[in-house]
Formats: C-alpha cells, sequence, structure tokens
C-alpha cells in the first residue's frame, strides 16, 4: 500500500475514529461500578444472559427462554427482539464477562449513532454538516434519557439504525444495485431492534420517499421500495409469528395498567422542559425529562441570519425544510391535539407512546441545525468550535445519571432474585408475555431455589406409581425413559405455549395446559415409554422462515450480481457542495475530538451549575427550604419545596421533600403527606398523586447515606375547603407493620386565599341534605365517615355549603355558626360542637358560588349510651333539622376484674391509668432470634380522657436500641382511651417479632403511653416515661 493510499483511507475513517471518541462522554455513565440508575438496563442485562444460554446451546433465534419466571418460561424473544441483545452476546463469546459485553455493546450502539447520522449528514449537507447532525444527535436530549434514563438498549440501537435507513435509501434511489440490498438490511434491523420505532418510523420514511421521488424522477422510486419490501421478506420470520401468536399472550395487562398511547402524550410545556440543574449524581430519581432538541434549534436560529447565504441553493432550502417538516409533524403526533389520528391508525398505536417520536424530532432537529451550520463556504473552525462545545455542555445535565450496583458476571441466581412475581418476571414490567393459560402462577419457590443450585435442573414432575429417568437434553428438548404401574398424567414445570411437541414412543401424543398454572400435562398409559419433549415450529413461524429464506436469497443475489456501490448512472448530482466542503481536515477533526474531551473531563471535575455536589454533611445545597428534622433516627427529611401561595382552593398543591437515610435501615418505610389546619385536622384527598415528570426511587430498605432521594406529591383539597392557612403533616409508616415510626412533623405554609367556585357533582359519599339561611348559604350535602362506632372512637362530620349571595349584600356582620348534636331518638343529646363556618373567610368577602366546606372531628365520650343516634344540624338561631345520617353506637363488653397477671407491676401513669401488669409468652421468657414474644398488658383506666394515648411496647437491647417493637391504640385500634371508663380494666395483647439477626443476650421490655400528636410520654410517679415489664434473653 502507498503512502498515498494510507492517506486517502485515513482521511476516510479519520471522522469516523473522531465521532467514536467524541460519543465517549455520553457512553462513559456504564462505565466504571455499576450502571446508571436506569428503567431498563438490568432486565436487557439479564435477557442477554437467557439469551446466552440459549445460544450456547445451539438456539440461535430462541421464541422460548426456559429459565425466566423462576424455571418456568417466557415467550420474551418470540414479541420483544433480541438483535440489540445479540450484539452484547457477540462481545461476550468474546471472551468478556457479560456486564463489561454490555458496556462494549452500549458504546458501540452509542458510536454507531454517530457514524450513520454522519453518513446521513454528509450526504445531505456536506461534511461539516454530517459532523454536527451527528454529535447533535447523539447528545440530544432524548437520545441520552433513552440511554441513560430508560436504559432502552433496544430502542437506542433502533435509533442508531434509522438515518442509516435513510441514507442507504437514497443512495438506493440514485445507485440502484447493492444499494437496494443496503436498505433492505437496514430496513430489517430496524424493527428486529425494536418494533415500535420501526412503525413510527414509516411516517418520516413516506416524506422521505416522496422527496426522493420529486428530487431524483418518479421512475426510479421502485429501487427503495424494492429494498423496503426486501427488508420485510427478510424479517418475516420474526414478524409473522409475532402477529399471529400475539393472541395467545396477555398483553392487555399493559393496556390496562397505562401502558397505552392514550395515557402517553406530552403537552408541549413538557416538550419544552429542562432537567433539574445542578446534576447530581448523589440524587437517586431526578426528574424524567422528554424534551425536543431545544438547543440545537436555538442554535440553529441564532445562525439562520448569519447563515442565510447558505440557504441561496433551491436544493439546499428543500433539504432543509424538509427535515423541518419531519420535525414539525414528529412534533405534533406527540402532542395531544393528534389524539384523533392515533384513534383511527391502529398500526400507529401499537407503538404505545407517541413521546418516542421524540427520538425522530431529535433527529430532524439535528439536520435542520446541519443545514444551516452547513454551505457552499466552509463554515470557520472557531464557530465550528463553539457550535460542538455548546452541544455537548447542554448535555451535561444528561451525562451525570444516579448509579447502581450491577453483577460483573450474573448468574440464574441474580436473574431469579431479580424477578418479582406476578408482574415484574420474564425481564418484562408487567407480565405481558405470558401465556393466556396462565391463569394463577404456580408456587415458583421450590424450582427456583434448584435453579439457582442447578441451572440444568429437570423440569419433570413426575406423578405417583411412574419411575422416571431423564436420559438426554435441556428443558426445550428434554428426552426421558419411564416406567407407569398404571395410566397417570405427568406435568411438565414450563408453560404451555404453541410450539411444544411431545412424542411418546416416537409418536406425537396430546398435550394440555393444566389448571389455572398453566403447566404442560401430559396423560401416559401404563407400562414401559420413551418420552420426548421439545419446543419447536409453528405454522406461522414455518412460514416466517420460509419467506425470510426467499427475502436472503434476493439479497445475495444483488450482493452478488447488483452493481457495485459505487458505479451511479446519470441523473440528478448527489452533492450540493464543491470538493473543498465534503471533506474536513485532520487537524479540524483532531482539534474538535480534543475540545469536547476537554471540556467533559472539566465538568467531570469542577462543580458548576450544571453539575455539582449538593448533598453535603451539613444537608442539601440548593433546596429551598432547608431542614434536618430527623424520623427515628432512621431517616432525615433534609428540605422541601412547595407550591408558591396564595392559591385558590381549586389548584393542585405540588409538595417536594428531600429525604437521607441515615444509615443502612433495610426496613421499608411509607411517607405520608396531608395538608392540615391550625387544628391538625386533615384537608386533602385521600390518596395523593405524583407529577408527570416523577421518577420511582427503590424502597427506604436499600437506601445509603450518601445518597438522597426526591419525594415529590401533588395533593388537591377538599372540595370546599375553606380560605386560611394550612401546613403540610409528614410521617412515617412500616409497611410491615402499619405502624406510624416517631411522631408526625408539620412543615411549610399554604395560604388558600380563594374558595373552589365552579359547579360540580357531589363527592361519592356525600348525601344532599335541605339547610340553609334564608337566601345567604346552602347547604349542598353532607357525610358522616362511618354509620357504626364504640364508645371513645372518632366521627368525622361534613357539611358543603355553597353561598348564594354576596356577603357584602347580607346583613350578617360575622360568619354563621354550625352546631352539631349527636342525640338517642328519644332527644336526648350525647354530645354538642358549635364552630364557625369559614372562620377566616370574613363573610363580607364571600362571592355567590363560593363553595366552603365544615368539617369537625368528634370523639364520642366513654359514657355514650349504645343504641341507634340521630344527628341534627343547626344553623345559628335557626331552627335545627335531622341529617340523613345515623349513628349505631354498640355496647363494649367492659371488664372490671383483672385476669392473673403472672407480672405484678402496679404502675401509674397519672392522671390516665394504671398499668396492673402483664402476661408474658414464652413465660420463660428465654427465646431464639426469629422468635416471636406475647405482651397481655393490663391496664386500668383511672379517669376518663380526651385525648387518645397510643400504647408503645419496645424490645431493648444492652445498648438501648430498640430490637423490636409494637405501637398503636389499646387492644389492636379497638379501645382507645377516649372510651375508658374510671376503673375498667383493658387486656392490651401485642405480638413482638424479634429479627433473625438479633445477638444472644439480655433484652428489656419496656412499655407506657404517649399523646400520637407530640410523640410526649405520660410520666410515671417517679417521672420516667416508660415502664419495665421484664428481662428477655435470647440465645
Amino acid at each position: 500500500m502507498t503512502t498515498k493510499s494510507i492517506r486517502r483511507t485515513l482521511r476516510s475513517i479519520a471522522p469516523f475514529i473522531g465521532l467514536a471518541l467524541a460519543v465517549l462522554p455520553a457512553a462513559w455513565p456504564y462505565f466504571g461500578g455499576g450502571f446508571p440508575r436506569t428503567n431498563d438496563a438490568l432486565p436487557h442485562l439479564y435477557r442477554s444472559l437467557a439469551l446466552s444460554r440459549l445460544v450456547r446451546q445451539g438456539v440461535l433465534w430462541p421464541r422460548w427462554s426456559p429459565d425466566l419466571v423462576h424455571g418456568y418460561g417466557y415467550p420474551v424473544f418470540n414479541f420483544s427482539p433480541a438483535l440489540s441483545h445479540y450484539l452484547i452476546v457477540l462481545f461476550h463469546l468474546a471472551g468478556p464477562s457479560l456486564t463489561t459485553a454490555y458496556r462494549a455493546a452500549m458504546t458501540t450502539i452509542l458510536a454507531l449513532t454517530a457514524c450513520s447520522t454522519y453518513l446521513l449528514g454528509r450526504d445531505l449537507f456536506g461534511a461539516v454538516g454530517g459532523w454536527v447532525a451527528a454529535l447533535a444527535y447523539v447528545y440530544s436530549p432524548y437520545v441520552l434519557y433513552d440511554a441513560l434514563v430508560r436504559g432502552s438498549l433496544q430502542e437506542s440501537l433502533a435509533l442508531a439504525l434509522v438515518p442509516l435507513l435513510f441514507f442507504s435509501l437514497r443512495r438506493a434511489t440514485r445507485y440502484g444495485g447493492r444499494w437496494i440490498a443496503a436498505s433492505a438490511l437496514s430496513c430489517a434491523a430496524i424493527p428486529l431492534s425494536h418494533p415500535p420505532i420501526s412503525i413510527q418510523v414509516s411516517i418520516p420514511t413516506g416524506i422521505f420517499l416522496l422527496w426522493l421521488g420529486c428530487s431524483m424522477g418518479w421512475h426510479r422510486l421502485w429501487r427503495p421500495l424494492a429494498g423496503l419490501a426486501l427488508g420485510g421478506l427478510l424479517m418475516a420470520f420474526f414478524w409473522i409469528p409475532a402477529f399471529t401468536e400475539v393472541q395467545y399472550v396477555q398483553t392487555e395487562i399493559a393496556v390496562s395498567r397505562g401502558y397505552h398511547y392514550p395515557n402517553n402524550f406530552m403537552p408541549l410545556k413538557a416538550l419544552i422542559a429542562w432537567p433539574r440543574l445542578p446534576a447530581d449524581p448523589a440524587l437517586v430519581n431526578p426528574p424524567v425529562v422528554r424534551s425536543l432538541p431545544l438547543l440545537a434549534l436555538a442554535i440553529a436560529a441564532i445562525m439562520l441570519p448569519w447563515r442565510r447565504r447558505s440557504l441561496r441553493s433551491t436544493q439546499h432550502r428543500i433539504r432543509v425544510g424538509l427535515c423541518l417538516c419531519v420535525l414539525l409533524i414528529c412534533t405534533m403526533l406527540i402532542l395531544p391535539l393528534s389524539r384523533p389520528l392515533w384513534d383511527h391508525l391502529s398500526l400507529l398505536q401499537l407503538s404505545l407512546y407517541p413521546w418516542r417520536f421524540l427520538g425522530l424530532t431529535s433527529l430532524a432537529g439535528a439536520l435542520v441545525l446541519a443545514g444551516i451550520s452547513s454551505g457552499p463556504k466552509r463554515l470557520p473552525t472557531l464557530p465550528l468550535l463553539l457550535i460542538i462545545a455548546a452541544l455537548l455542555i447542554g448535555a451535561i445535565p444528561w451525562l451525570y445519571p444516579p448509579r447502581e450496583a450491577v453483577p460483573e458476571s450474573p448468574t440464574l441466581a441474580h436473574v431469579t432474585a431479580f424477578e418479582q412475581p406476578p408482574l415484574f418476571i420474564g425481564t418484562t414490567t408487567l407480565g405481558e408475555f405470558l401465556p393466556i393459560w396462565v391463569e394463577q402462577l404456580p408456587d415458583t419457590t421450590e424450582l427456583r431455589q434448584q435453579l439457582i443450585s442447578d441451572p440444568s435442573t429437570d423440569r419433570l414432575i413426575a406423578a405417583e406409581g411412574v419411575i422416571v429417568q431423564q436420559s438426554t437434553g435441556s428443558p426445550l428438548d428434554a428426552a426421558y425413559v419411564l416406567h407407569a404401574e398404571r395410566p397417570a398424567t405427568l406435568t411438565y414445570r414450563q408453560f404451555y405455549f404453541p410450539g411444544w411437541r411431545v412424542e411418546l414412543d416416537g409418536e406425537a401424543i396430546p398435550i394440555r395446559p393444566s389448571q389455572p398454572e398453566g403447566l404442560l400435562s401430559i396423560d401416559v398409559p401404563a407400562g414401559e415409554h420413551h418420552l420426548h419433549i421439545r419446543f419447536g415450529l409453528t405454522p406461522p413461524r414455518l412460514l416466517g422462515w420460509a419467506l425470510t429464506g426467499l427475502g436472503l436469497l434476493g439479497l445475495i443475489s444483488l450482493l452478488i450480481f447488483g452493481p457495485r456501490w459505487a458505479a451511479p448512472e446519470p441523473g440528478p448530482s448527489l452533492a450540493t457542495f464543491s470538493e473543498t466542503t465534503s471533506r474536513m481536515p485532520l487537524s479540524q477533526l483532531a482539534l474538535l475530538t480534543g475540545a469536547i474531551l476537554v471540556i467533559w473531563l472539566l465538568f467531570s471535575r469542577i462543580d458548576t451549575p450544571l453539575r455539582a455536589t449538593t448533598l453535603t454533611p451539613e444537608g442539601l445545597r440548593g433546596v429551598p427550604n432547608s431542614l434536618a428534622l430527623d424520623f427515628a433516627g432512621e431517616l432525615r427529611l433534609l428540605g422541601y419545596e412547595q407550591t408558591q401561595h396564595p392559591i385558590s382552593a381549586d389548584d393542585d398543591v405540588h409538595l417536594t421533600l428531600y429525604w437521607r437515610a441515615l444509615r443502612p435501615i433495610g426496613v421499608h418505610y411509607d411517607v405520608v403527606v396531608h395538608i392540615v389546619d391550625r387544628d391538625g385536622l386533615k384537608w386533602d384527598t385521600q390518596q395523593p398523586g405524583r407529577p408527570s415528570d416523577w421518577r420511582w426511587a427503590p424502597g427506604t430498605d436499600s437506601w445509603t447515606p450518601e445518597r438522597y432521594v426526591m419525594d415529590p406529591y401533588v395533593l388537591q383539597l377538599l372540595d370546599g375547603a375553606p380560605p386560611g392557612e394550612y401546613a403540610f403533616r409528614v410521617s412515617l409508616v412500616r409497611r410491615d407493620t402499619k405502624q406510624t415510626i416517631d411522631t408526625h412533623h408539620i412543615i411549610g405554609h399554604l395560604l388558600v386565599a380563594q374558595p373552589a367556585r365552579d359547579e360540580r357533582p357531589l363527592e361519592v359519599g356525600m348525601t344532599p341534605v335541605g339547610l340553609s339561611t334564608g337566601d345567604m348559604l346552602e347547604a349542598l350535602g353532607s357525610r358522616i365517615d362511618r354509620r357504626q362506632a364504640a364508645p371513645g372512637e372518632p366521627v368525622r362530620a361534613t357539611i358543603l355549603w355553597q353561598a348564594q349571595s354576596a356577603g357584602s349584600d347580607s346583613s350578617l356582620t360575622r360568619n354563621p355558626s354550625l352546631t352539631l348534636n349527636l342525640v338517642t331518638q328519644g332527644g336526648t343529646p350525647i354530645l354538642t360542637t358549635t364552630s364557625a363556618i369559614a372562620p377566616h373567610y370574613p363573610v363580607a368577602d364571600w362571592r355567590p358560588g363560593d363553595r366552603l366546606r365544615t368539617e369537625t372531628l368528634l370523639r364520642l365520650p366513654a359514657h355514650t349510651p349504645p343504641g341507634e343516634h340521630v344527628w341534627r344540624a343547626q344553623i345559628d338561631q335557626a331552627h335545627p333539622i335531622t341529617l340523613p345520617h345515623t349513628l349505631a353506637v354498640r355496647e363494649l363488653d367492659r371488664q372490671w376484674d383483672p385476669p392473673a397477671l403472672a407480672i405484678q407491676l402496679d404502675a401509674q401513669l397519672p392522671p390516665v391509668a394504671t398499668l396492673l401488669g402483664a402476661n408474658v409468652e414464652p413465660s420463660s421468657c428465654q427465646i431464639q432470634a426469629s422468635q416471636p414474644v406475647t405482651v397481655t398488658l393490663a391496664w386500668r383506666a383511672e379517669a376518663e380522657v380526651e385525648i387518645s394515648y397510643r400504647v408503645f411496647v419496645h424490645l431493648v437491647g444492652p445498648d438501648g436500641d430498640i430490637v423490636a417493637q409494637r405501637d398503636g391504640e389499646p387492644a389492636n385500634w379497638t379501645r382507645p382511651t377516649t372510651g375508658w371508663l374510671p376503673g375498667e380494666v383493658v387486656l392490651d395483647e401485642r405480638v413482638l417479632d424479634v429479627p433473625a439477626n438479633a445477638s444472644d443476650g439480655s433484652y428489656t421490655l419496656i412499655c407506657g403511653l404517649y399523646e400520637p400528636d407530640t410523640g410526649q410520654r405520660l410520666k410515671t410517679q417517679e417521672g420516667l416515661g416508660t415502664i419495665q415489664i421484664i428481662e428477655i434473653t435470647i440465645q
């Protein structure tokens, strides 16, 4: 090879080498320890493991993975193609670990994304345009979101192949021959990577073909169409079985859980959103941002006045206009206004997510920028450098995602631990490919353990009276010799699905799914037999392979007999640019590549407004409301953000909490948030929502002190919540015991300035009621939160009002008062309460249509008589009316004599109660770790009280740490202290679950009473906040 040819070769490959280096910042989050914390990276890693095991067994394109769903099998590869996973397997077969192979595959995909976009951009706008397009596409928000937030390996590969499809279609139109074969391969590779992208790309492909026909001649259009048709044949082995056999899996699960197009349109506001700044890898769940290529479009808009001469060429303007047209159409298909179009295009609906079009808008935006920045005259190096630097700097917030631990050499043990039946199975989120015959998942515990210890474990379960010996095979192709004393039914622990075949003594026999697990059931007669079980072809699969074979013949023919790659026919020129703009100097390539790497390294080491470390030992920097509230020594609330106020009662209320674990917890806590008034009464609806950009975070059991978590909520005030001042109440509930941990904290300040005014139906459970104050106020409805209660229990009464006239027109000088009475059927009063309606919203400010709500929380006195009682309401001095609600008060079975008590205490907690004593099981007070302890406390009431005190029982270790606990109202929440009568004895049984890792030694069982609102414990006469019951020995 001559020096001249070496230089020519180097000049040809230099742009691609530069681009491979330029994408390193985008791929780098996959290197080092672990992976970026994504939605799908781990499922794809484990799916690659399943594929690798099958490939090593000689199954080159599997339909069924026998190792998934804890060894019961799953047809994931029949419906989710494995081309991207093959890339990982190929790297893995070369020697690296599977996780290293995944990193190499993702890096290759990003490099392919840049290189294929460069080819298309160079074809349309010259070498400089190709470079700009490549980097604008790779560093676009959606491509980075796909790679580093979703971790969608399949879609990332498909998006990398889309530019290659357009490039090869254009070349096929111009040159024909082998370029038709190239377009066929590109067309087939996209759906074999990610079918939804192949559906969505058909729209810009149609626009592109129309442009090719107009610009190069309609008589040439058969060439790209032939390539697309040949591509359809090449992938027939996948799409024919996938479309015909989808009826046999439970895909409706995805639709029922919101994984469908109607729930995934995006408003324009979300499309122009920017990620949370600064990016901080310590934040476990930064908000999800899926946006348009805003920076590329902004740069193009800024450059347009300066580069307008580059658009003087009609051909150049048409190409830029073509890209802009694709961008606008794809953007429109993401917006809710395109819903009618989606409703009528059933094929488009199969792509599930309208926001997936962001991948195509990102490519179109990159090409628009390429068109603006290119032209007959080469763009100077400095402006080009500024464009490239701006694209990379704009991508910085996406390049530093949170990380998660990943096994370097995953095994089936990791896969089985990762799967969480019934939904998170088979490396899919919802189990949507579970066969329809599986109505109930079997107990997978036994097979799961067998699979961990022996990946080749036998799947056949012999019936009684049948002796089975496996002779050869794997779960997909197993042979047995068996002896049956009598006819029997064998169960093969794989789910029934088309393709399973069973032969008995060389002859096919019928099989059926078991009920309700859907496992293979095989009937065998008595005697000695040879049984062969295998998974094979079905008619659709056979037809698909036959058509793919025809496509391969056509492909090979084109490659052998077609014209050479560079043999153009006479026709319109491909080039718009002079020779000087079709190549980039090596020095310029080196400068641009080096600048990208230097900028990335600087941002990686220096805190900036785009990337910074915000979690410090002192707290969280940058949070609007910084706090340091500890919850039971487990979690710390670092701060919060809230809705700007004042607000209307109709407005959504946004609250974001920032949490950090104080130590590794190992326990799952749920955060409970409510809007409360000055009296602590709750004023929000039952279940808070999450904002649309919320990103799921793992449970607190896996939190570590060096990370922090965003916990955002969208709360709604109750219909008719009156204007006034509110706050937020935050508490923790332990998920396994449902116990509130420690006490709650009140944070924030929310001012509601305007009430709700629009007309709306009454909320569920509210009954219309006729109660008014003349022309001023009318009761729309009322509700009592319970129809049965016991003495001491709380009852919440609600009345919804609407103002009929302006308060300024009324003679009232103060807000009306509401009096609620609970009376017996004979009219004897039981309890009475009076409160003002909307006390913090002066009557003079009332407007017609104002909806105002009164919420009254009552506790039935301990002496409330049993029976059916009625509610009466009265406004000021008006005549009282009977509300359409009754309250049935049940009679309590009170106990006045204490039982026999093994432990006598007589510990007083004045003025509420005396702890007479306790019984403990086991009575020996000697237990083993993980053995429960049952404690029965005997309380004697000393007075009627208005506070419902909580009982706590703690098992405390020698170091003072709580090892086990049970908190709550007495007698499993059935006997609040507000219902105790003086002299009454209340028995309170509690079971403490001692953890399995509790160390041997002596532990102390203590108890007491505390006020739930403040956490303040009642003191004994000795001034102690706890009562020591007995010592417990763990041995």
